[in-house]
């Protein structure tokens, strides 16, 4: 069927051959066109297949349309866009029908659909009036039974007119006309405007409709009316403790800043500023107050707590822990580190007198006794050792009256003083055994001398 085609493509048809009925569509030669989106046309050489218009379905010419595609509607002969029916006509079955000639505009047949009228007239449960009826007001060309929000009819003429921007209701145009507000807006107590915010000493009713004056002690509130709901104090003397109201002082736990109570540090039970260092009284928890630290739960080294407990005392100079203020409350003593240099004092008080030594330690009456015996430079030396490690201290280290008063035996120099003591009961041993054998001989020798006297004399 196909009379002239490209040598390239010869499946592809130019021109369909005149001895049969045959349409070109396509590139390829028929002897019918489409169902769908074409009608046939006769140029008077060629039968041709030309597509319908847009949204056309069924069509005899490219200027008609019988039956148009989905999302489309029929009118006069063309296919529009669904829901774009002209003025006057309405939607049904696919097909732009007129409206009743009483209608400026309807949604379906019939003289009581209509949803616009012509000029001159007023709409009324769909119908087109010259005049509303009783009971009735006019609002924008429509008969309502009452004004829309935002519109009054305030003139008692039947016809609604708008209120000031933010009113709901009104009794005039003026904005301290409104009787109710918009949504967002407080209708204010005494002047009857309505605002987003409500102004200065007043605050929003509980049911958040109108702004109402806060209460008295208030300068400003805010979420409420309530003395709870201050924002600001009228009385200068007087502190906000924000959710309470206002007061002369803050509550414990809280601080004045800026005529407003701040919460302490939550170590604080009382305080001077929000830092933990800024407590001036403690909780429970944490009941001791350390100058620059806040609240502890326990007093430092080197301190115990004072009646009452709430503050901490400094031990004893002796002491790293202790449950009082002298020395005999120590519980853990400071180390003694400093036993090197107590041997030290000892051996270079050793030239002192015997009677330093006598005069702090019973060793040292030993060693005067000894020293009127004749050996006065030993004594001396023992004493002085003595006297070194428990007697002046002049070494460094801790006064022995107060080791022996607590017993405690560990001490370095109270070991030294013990080691010295032994010493010295040694040598006054050994001295007294050497005299007693000086004595034996002298005895001896007096019996010898008088034997051989006699012996002369006879």
């Amino acid at each position: 069927m196909c009379d002239t085609c490209t040598s390239e493509a010869p499946h592809k048809c130019l021109e369909c051959s005149p001895a049969i009925r045959s349409y070109l569509v396509h590139e390829t030669c028929s002897t019918s066109c489409p169902e769908d989106g074409h009608f046939s046309q006769w140029t008077g050489s060629d039968f041709l297949c030309p597509a319908c218009s847009e949204g056309c379905k069924l069509c005899t010419s490219a200027d008609w349309c019988d039956l148009c595609q989905a999302g489309h509607t029929l009118h006069q002969g063309a296919c529009l866009p669904e829901g774009a029916c002209p003025a006057g006509t309405f939607t049904n079955v696919g097909t732009c029908r007129a409206c009743s000639d009483a209608c400026a505009t309807c949604f379906g047949p019939g003289a009581t659909r209509c949803t616009g009228c012509p000029a001159n007239q007023v709409l009324s449960l769909g119908q087109c009036l010259d005049a509303c009826p009783v009971g009735q007001v006019l609002f924008l060309g429509q008969c309502l039974d009452t004004c829309p929000a935002g519109s009054a009819d305030y003139q008692d003429d039947g016809m609604c007119r708008a209120c000031a921007e933010s009113c709901a209701q009104c009794t005039g145009p003026e904005t301290d006309q409104c009787t109710g507000c918009m949504e967002g807006f407080l209708q204010d107590w005494s002047t009857g405007e309505c605002m987003s915010v409500c102004r200065d000493g007043f605050g929003p009713s509980a049911d958040q409709s109108r702004c109402e004056p806060c209460h008295g002690s208030c300068a400003g509130c805010a979420g409420g009316t309530g003395p709870a709901h201050c924002t600001a104090c009228a009385d200068p003397g007087h502190v906000l403790q924000p959710g309470v109201g206002c007061l002369t002082a803050c509550q414990a736990g809280f601080f004045v800043e800026a005529d407003v109570c701040s919460g302490c540090h939550e170590t604080c039970a009382e305080c001077a500023g929000p830092a933990a260092a800024q407590c001036t009284a403690c909780s429970p928890a944490r009941p001791f107050l350390i100058p620059g630290a806040g609240c502890q739960a326990t007093c430092p080294n080197g301190s115990y707590p004072e009646a009452g407990g709430s503050s901490c005392a400094p031990c004893h100079a002796g002491c790293d822990a202790c449950t009082g203020p002298d020395e005999r409350d120590c519980t853990t003593p400071v180390p003694d580190d400093s036993s090197g240099s107590g041997g030290s004092g000892s051996s270079g008080s050793s030239g002192s007198s015997g009677s330093s030594g006598s005069s702090s330690s019973g060793s040292s009456g030993n060693g005067s006794g000894i020293s009127g015996s004749g050996i006065s430079g030993s004594s001396s030396s023992g004493s002085s050792g003595s006297s070194g490690s428990s007697g002046n201290g002049s070494s460094g280290s801790k006064p022995s009256s107060g080791r022996n008063k607590t017993a405690l035996a560990i001490g370095l120099g109270v070991g030294l003083s013990l080691l010295v003591i032994l010493i010295v009961a040694a040598v006054v041993v050994v001295f007294l055994r050497k005299a007693a054998v000086g004595r034996g001989a002298g005895k001896s020798g007096a019996s010898a001398g008088s034997m051989e006297m006699d012996t002369l004399g006879a």
